[in-house]
């Protein structure tokens, strides 16, 4: 009797295990072909891809790259469409650089992600994503990602103003939905900015918490010390034009500038940019250099050479809807910018120490005047003073990044 009793048990426990393993080789037979996404961040490592399309904004990748290296986690893989102006021997300097593997823009395909479980990115980091997700190549490959995969976008955000076509708003609107989209600014006016944009969505769809933060995009570089030269010089940075609306109020600094006689100092106005000779007034000729098409280590090398830099907006986008390039320019080189409180309420990561304040009633020359006439000492104190200043908001980056990668993972347990 026991013996039939302890038969049937076993009987019983070998039917059971054949029926288990049915299932589960029937269950791999019909998932096998598609692609289920797995909860992100299941492991401490966390993947990023980072896609820059245009080659546009090769400074900004840098400035992410530097946040992420300092994440021993991460793992990033780094499509460009673009490596402009020998930027790469700047990515060169960027620490991560074991963790981080560099291909083309060509590859942010489907298929790449499809190609194994591990390629599949917890963040997917859109330095240009103004044009990334409105174009018709990369489409299909932000509806992989969207449907087949858990990756969280983050969304750069360079000129606000671009996110009120209804474009850009269709395609993020699905990543909105799923709790899964953050906006990254460069600046803080542009945050102010984007929040009025989300708000405007919200009545179109519920978009009360898409997450919107400023990220100073700045980097360190390797700088040498300042030469103690008779000639003072103060940079401009810019686009080159003046057949179309410019970026850069250059007639109206060039004009300034060549009355500048007063201070019994010898001074020079140097403008870095991609473009055309721009006209000058004649009696400033030799007094205003261009430096045109430099690669980057030249252009922060000239940059860096200048007492102090002028932003001369050529309107008030710049401190209402558009982050500008010069802003980062003068904390990686370390050259102070000269700033009013428009621009610091702008860009609220610098502070009245970190510029030459411009008083109301003065323009950016009635300042580069003051500058001229400054103790040597004063000047270099400032200049040193900005390093640090960019120092603390490149470690800061890293600590941000983290931040945000848990925001994230907490918005989707949630």
């Amino acid at each position: 009797m026991f013996a039939s009793r302890q038969a049937s048990r076993y009987l019983t426990v070998a039917a059971c295990t054949l029926l288990l393993l049915t299932f589960y080789q029937f269950s791999f037979l019909t998932t096998s072909n598609y692609r289920i996404p797995g909860s992100p961040f299941v492991s401490k490592k966390v993947k990023v891809s980072v896609i820059e399309s245009k080659g546009c904004h090769n400074e900004v990748s840098a400035s992410f790259l530097s946040a992420l290296g300092q994440l021993s986690e991460c793992n990033s893989n780094v499509f460009l469409a673009a490596q402009r102006f020998g930027i790469d021997s700047i990515y060169k300097l960027i620490p991560g650089a074991d963790n981080r593997k560099l291909v083309t823009d060509d590859e942010f395909r489907p298929q790449y992600f499809e190609s194994e479980i591990t390629a599949e990115p917890d963040i997917v980091l859109s330095v240009t994503s103004e044009y990334d997700l409105i174009d018709a190549k990369l489409k299909p490959t932000f509806a992989h990602l969207l449907h087949n995969t858990s990756s969280i976008l983050f969304a750069t955000v360079h000129h606000g103003n671009e996110w009120t076509d209804d474009r850009r708003f269709q395609a993020v609107k699905p990543w909105i939905k799923a709790k899964r989209l953050r906006f990254i600014t460069l600046s803080d006016h542009v945050t102010n900015y984007m929040t009025g944009i989300v708000k405007r969505w919200a009545t179109k769809m519920e978009a009360h918490d898409v997450p919107i933060s400023t990220f100073p995009p700045v980097f360190t570089i390797p700088t040498a010390p300042i030469k103690n030269e008779a000639t003072l010089r103060f940079a401009m940075q810019g686009d080159l034009v003046v057949d179309r609306r410019p970026n850069r109020d250059y007639e109206g600094t060039f004009k300034r500038f060549a009355k500048l006689y007063s201070t019994g100092q010898a001074i020079e106005l140097h403008v870095v940019g991609n473009g055309d000779l721009l006209k000058v007034p004649e009696e400033a000729k030799d007094r205003i250099k261009f430096h045109r098409g430099l690669p980057y280590p030249e252009f922060y090398e000239v940059l860096h050479s200048a007492t102090a830099m002028l932003p001369a907006f050529a309107s008030h986008e710049y401190v209402e809807s558009k982050a500008s390039s010069t802003i980062a320019a003068s904390l990686i080189v370390g050259s102070p910018l000269i700033a009013d409180d428009g621009l610091l309420n702008a860009y609220r990561f610098l502070r009245r120490d970190d510029v030459y304040y411009r008083e109301r009633g003065e323009d950016e020359i009635d300042v580069v005047e003051r500058i001229a006439k400054l103790p040597e000492q004063d000047r270099l104190a400032k200049a040193e003073g900005l390093r640090g200043k960019n120092e603390l908001l490149t470690k800061q980056g890293g600590d941000l990044f983290r931040k945000w990668i848990s925001e994230s993972r907490k918005r989707l347990e949630g």
